[in-house]
């Protein structure tokens, strides 16, 4: 059963005063954060890689993912013209900003999870 991910609205939610709230929905999806990452320390990277690298995903909801990171302006996507077309997927400035952001939040996950081991 796949993940429904409410649509972004250009419209900010009234009843919520986090201005991150939009991002935190746009990242919250299944998947998501993984791709961000793996493009993130890979660069440019192809749609079989991408998959092959996320591991159980299905082709559909990569898709999914990838287009609505796109339409975020988070991922790119280029091809090239030939038999089969070369299409990549990279992340955009905004989506390297991303990237930082989880990056900089790296140490306290890592303390999150060890305090969570400790009980």
């Amino acid at each position: 059963m796949s993940e429904q991910v409410p649509p972004l609205s250009a419209e900010p939610d009234p009843h919520q005063n986090c201005p991150t709230n939009r991002l935190f929905r746009l990242l919250a999806g299944e998947w998501t954060l993984r791709i961000v990452w793996i493009l993130g320390n890979s660069g440019p990277t192809r749609f079989s890689s991408l998959r092959e690298n996320l591991g159980r995903i299905s082709s559909k909801v990569l898709t999914d993912r990838l287009k609505r990171l796109e339409g975020a302006q988070i991922v790119s996507r280029s091809s090239t013209s030939g038999v089969p077309p070369k299409v990549s997927y990279a992340l955009t400035d905004i989506g390297n900003d991303v990237h930082e952001a989880l990056i900089a939040l790296e140490p306290i996950s890592r303390k999150l999870e060890e305090a969570i081991k400790k009980g």
